[in-house]
């Protein structure tokens, strides 16, 4: 980041001297509104390469992506959302309802591969509405174009769109539309976009609570902002007092990361509210810095930045490593708004000083966020280790690596955590170079040594023939 900080300053210093001396006084690039319907399939085409890419070198794994792949065909077969992985309905691990909205499409092709390119599409169509909400503020098309694409690269997004599959991913293209409705004055758009939001994950509705706020600082009528406020409201009620006490737990079963606050989420909350010192810590200052620098500070111009700062305390405080890191989709409807925030403020700021170089600030936008998208090899070792996924048929009982998990057919029982009884498998799929397991089970003779190759070791039960 430093160097990219470093070639920024340069850059920017060098169009300010060029500037003064008018040399762009006469130039004009004119971009067309069609231009982001290329740029969203330009996106589409590159996360969807880029998943099936993470795909085949094994980086996804049984959790996440398989543990939604076997809810949603679980769904389609009757058992509602029931996932192996978990032993239970999956709304009763984390409530993300709007989950379901993706149930139609993975029903036409039922394969993991499926929810990897459906992650692909929600993030790359974030890029239209943010593109037109832009237009509405009024950009004109090229800052508007430039923040779009600055947006789809911006390494916090990706880390999102990377990691297997999660429905928070579903946030970005949620948030985008609720204020491209806004300013659409669509308020029937902006309420299912709403609703679609605060039921990617159980604690959104705080957020929702940031978003009313924002709204009534942005337009005093109440067109928006008591809507915002009711639903949000009685999305929290509901969650916190039916959601989390009968069905889901869990805030409370993740308490533990917040366990230093309090024994609740009320009493955590009442703690910090009269303790918010416990913010001021190096790790905030930094993250807020990798927030920040990238949109070149222009969030802190507009009240929009407020939305965004819930999830940032809520991970900023918590005990869990990817928390704390913004690691994985995480920070995913952080950097979303703060992207909408700064559309909000570089509008602001061409309306204010029309005839001054707004359109420097983009220069860092463009530097700190392109260059860090990157495919991995795929090497002859991991389609060798998909081959042995393949050896193994279809609804028989697996204890396999938590890697090869999304590579197996459909099975009657499957998992990575696999115990000492190993005798209720079929097969074992195991890392060689740990093969203490594996080779005591065919010292024991219950499993007979299949194949070994691309670093794993199959074994077949004995019985199972």
């Amino acid at each position: 980041m430093v160097l990219r900080i470093v070639l920024s300053l340069a850059f920017l210093a060098l169009a300010a001297a060029l500037w003064k001396k008018g040399v762009f006084r006469d130039v004009r690039l004119e971009v067309r509104d069609r231009t982001a319907v290329v740029l969203f399939i330009f996106f589409a085409a590159l996360f969807i390469l880029l998943k099936l890419n993470r795909h085949a070198a094994l980086e996804t794994a049984a959790y996440d992506l398989s543990a939604f792949d076997y809810a949603y065909r679980n769904t389609l077969e009757g058992r509602f959302l029931y996932t192996p992985f978990f032993g239970k309905n999956y709304l009763q691990e984390h409530f993300f309802p709007s989950m379901l909205l993706l149930l139609p499409f993975y029903a036409v092709h039922q394969a993991p591969v499926t929810l990897l390119v459906l992650q692909a599409l929600l993030v790359s169509a974030a890029s239209l509405p943010f593109f037109f909400m832009a237009r509405r503020l009024p950009l004109p098309a090229l800052p508007a174009l430039v923040l779009t694409a600055a947006f789809m690269l911006n390494p916090f997004l990706l880390r999102g769109l990377e990691f297997g599959f999660h429905p928070e991913m579903i946030a970005p293209l949620a948030l985008v539309l609720l204020f491209y409705f806004y300013l659409k004055d669509n308020r029937a758009g902006f309420i299912a976009a709403l609703l679609v939001f605060l039921f990617t994950k159980e604690n959104e509705w705080i957020t929702g609570l940031a978003l009313s706020l924002v709204l009534f600082l942005l337009d005093r009528r109440k067109r928006f902002a008591v809507p915002a406020l009711v639903i949000s409201v009685a999305a929290g009620l509901f969650i916190m007092l039916y959601v989390n006490v009968h069905y889901t737990r869990a805030f409370g079963q993740y308490m533990a990361r917040y366990g230093q606050y309090g024994d609740t989420p009320l009493q955590a909350a009442a703690y910090l509210l009269t303790h918010p010192w416990r913010l001021l810590t190096a790790n905030t200052g930094i993250q807020s810095l990798k927030l920040l620098i990238p949109v070149s500070f222009l969030p802190l111009l507009t009240p929009v930045s407020l939305a965004a700062l819930p999830d940032f305390c809520m991970h900023m405080l918590s005990g869990k490593r990817h928390q704390l890191g913004l690691l994985l989709y995480y920070s995913a409807p952080v950097i979303t708004l703060l992207f909408i925030a700064s559309a909000f403020a570089y509008a602001r700021l061409r309306q204010r000083a029309p005839s001054r170089p707004v359109w420097l600030l983009l220069i860092p936008v463009i530097v700190m966020n392109a260059g860090y998208i990157r495919f991995k090899e795929v090497t002859p070792e991991h389609r060798a280790a998909r081959a042995l996924c393949r050896m193994i048929p279809e609804n028989v009982s697996v204890g396999a690596d938590n890697t090869l998990i999304p590579h197996l057919r459909r099975q009657r029982e499957v998992t990575c955590f696999l115990g000492p009884d190993l005798g209720r498998f079929d097969y074992l799929l195991v890392k060689t170079m740990r093969p203490s397991m594996g080779a005591d089970a065919v010292k024991d003779g219950l499993f007979e040594e299949m194949k070994s190759a691309g670093g794993f070791t199959l074994y077949r039960n004995r019985e199972s023939r």
